[in-house]
């Protein structure tokens, strides 16, 4: 299409959804093919006429393809928002959810953008419930701050999905202005109104809603009370850690889940001992949740339990305290890691390696230098990285070794890490390791060289090895 077209396109959009805000009518009736302009484009026209379809599913379809093009497809604003109304159930899912044709063409306003924004304002005021949820949720879609006041103003709606969607996008707008009117939400008669008011106030993220959150710990639904936790960990404020250990007692596994995430967060050590006793609670996740906060907090009081989670039947709660362990950086756990090495899981053997690297115990060469053969790369890279931050010179022949490893990323970290060590016998194998066909790793090993023994000779084998044969017995004397 050439500029002009488009210009003309463009403007000729424009003059129609301005007539159409205009208009006192507002609904799907009042917009039929008869007033699709005559200046569309074919291929624009006939997925227009399509909206009009008798059947749902060819109007949910089409309105997808609309919103598929962007802002490209401005012309289609007002068919759309007519559609909004339409709340027919689809016979069949539509990319693996329900929907209606009105849900689609909220999806295709939201993917326009910009030029929809006023129209969908509008929308909200209408008198059809259908439309209002509908434009509530295109709002939580396109999250643009010029929403905010209009979705204020909706949070009083006798419609609770229209309360719902309009305290979804405040909260995915996230702007503190919102932050009243959605607290008031709390009290709300459906639950779920109040489960999204209290998770928007943790995407708004403000202290002056806490006072307000702890109350909803108590909420007679379980979800209210979850996602109050979640918000409060997002918060982060002291004041709530009371309340939150005692949501460590709830009945329901997904309160206690957040609440101790929650806790974490907050880093209060006032937690501690009733974190310790969720290491066993009946919920695997609720256990994972107890030792990802307990690794946040690094209390060393949480030492010997976490290494007993170790034995967990749960392979992420393993996971979870190994990682823990190696947060909190404490010697006593050395002994517990080093025996979850033979894991049968590879993650596990990672996250133990890599937790002992932390923790820089000598103990743990021995059983790491033997974790550089694991048939894994990932268990062999993570136990290398940490003999690196160990630097103990029992482990040089074994990390020598590794010069000739298949992979590369551990053959590049094997090069780099031995200058550090400051010990001769690594040598000669990262000489002969500059046969290797990889540049990066002939840089790291020329690199380390250096650093071993002050001499510039970049990557160029014959000179190493020219160098190393008159002046190996310096370094290494008989």
């Amino acid at each position: 299409m050439k500029r002009y077209e488009v210009f003309t396109t463009i403007i000729f959009s424009i003059i129609i959804i301005v007539i159409f805000l205009c208009s006192e009518a507002f609904t799907m009736p009042a917009m039929t093919r008869s007033r699709i302009p005559p200046y569309i484009p074919s291929a624009e026209r006939k997925k227009i006429e399509n909206l009009f379809s008798n059947n749902a599913m060819a109007r949910a379809k089409a309105a997808r393809e609309i919103g598929d093009s962007g802002i490209q497809s401005i012309s289609s604003i007002p068919f759309l928002i007519a559609l909004l109304g339409d709340v027919e159930l689809l016979n069949e899912m539509l990319d693996g959810e329900i929907s209606t044709p009105g849900r689609e063409a909220a999806k295709a306003l939201a993917n326009i953008g910009a030029p929809a924004l006023n129209p969908v304002l509008e929308a909200l005021g209408d008198t059809d419930a259908g439309v209002r949820v509908n434009a509530a949720f295109c709002l939580s879609l396109m999250r643009d701050p010029r929403a905010v006041n209009d979705l204020v103003s909706t949070l009083s709606d006798s419609e609770v999905d229209v309360r719902y969607y309009a305290v979804d996008a405040l909260g995915k707008i996230k702007d503190p202005r919102a932050l009243d009117p959605v607290v008031k939400l709390l009290k709300d008669e459906s639950w779920r109104v109040r489960m999204n008011a209290a998770w928007a106030l943790g995407e708004i993220n403000d202290s002056r809603a806490v006072i307000n959150l702890r109350s909803s710990l108590k909420d007679e639904h379980s979800a209210v009370r979850y996602y109050s936790a979640d918000a409060l960990g997002k918060i982060k404020d002291p004041s709530a850690v009371t309340d939150l250990i005692e949501s460590l007692k709830d009945d329901n596994p997904d309160v206690r889940y957040f609440a101790a995430e929650a806790l974490g967060k907050i880093k209060d050590p006032r937690a501690v001992d009733m974190l310790i006793r969720l290491l066993i609670d009946d919920k695997w996740k609720v256990r994972m949740s107890a030792a990802f906060a307990l690794g946040l907090i690094k209390d060393p009081r949480a030492v010997e339990p976490l290494v007993e989670a170790l034995k967990d039947e749960n392979v992420t709660v393993r996971l979870y305290a190994a990682e823990a362990l190696g947060d909190i950086k404490d010697p006593r756990a050395v002994f517990g890691l080093i025996s979850t090495l033979d894991d049968n899981n590879i993650k596990i053997r990672v996250r133990a390696a890599n937790a002992l690297g932390k923790i820089k115990d000598p103990q743990a060469v021995d059983n790491l230098s033997i974790l550089l053969k694991d048939t894994d790369p990932d268990v062999r890279y993570e136990a290398l990285k940490a003999l690196g931050r160990i630097r103990d010179s029992r482990c040089i022949l074994a990390l020598t070794h590794m010069l000739d490893d298949n992979s590369s990323k551990i053959r590049n970290h094997a090069a780099e890490i031995l200058g550090t060590f400051n010990d001769p016998r690594a040598i000669e194998p990262l000489i002969l390791t500059l046969k290797d066909s990889n540049v990066d790793i002939r840089y790291n090993v020329a690199e380390s060289l250096y650093q071993l023994t002050g001499q510039h000779f970049g990557d160029d084998l014959d000179r190493w090895m020219k160098w190393w044969r008159s002046s190996k017995n310096a370094y290494l004397p008989q």
